[in-house]
């Protein structure tokens, strides 16, 4: 009886989780643009300068460090809140078949 109640659970969907992933998704696409956008100072003989380059791959490296810092948190949250809703429902549960063992017996 309680896989009939079980049936009855619906999903609901997380706007939230889109508009995270919607946020990530734009910082990338700047990230993105900034590679597009990027230029070295060149010198008079040799190509590129050497510092500039690093200097520049250094600000791309940072930004990149901020959005997997920011998408591991944002991560993070989603498993707390799912542990926890997964542990409200195996109680939910318990707390049904406890109910239909007294029933029954």
């Amino acid at each position: 009886m309680a896989n009939r109640q079980l049936g009855k659970i619906k999903r609901v969907s997380r706007p939230t989780d889109q508009r995270e992933e919607s946020k990530g998704d734009r910082k990338m696409q700047g990230i993105a643009e900034m590679l597009r956008k990027i230029q070295f100072r060149k010198k008079w003989f040799g190509g590129v300068d050497e510092a500039d380059v690093w200097r520049q791959i250094d600000e791309l490296q940072k930004e990149y460090e901020k959005e997997l810092l920011l998408q591991k948190e944002r991560y993070r949250t989603l498993l707390r809140e799912r542990e926890a809703k997964i542990t409200h429902l195996k109680k939910k549960l318990a707390d049904a078949e406890w109910t239909w063992g007294d029933v029954d017996g």
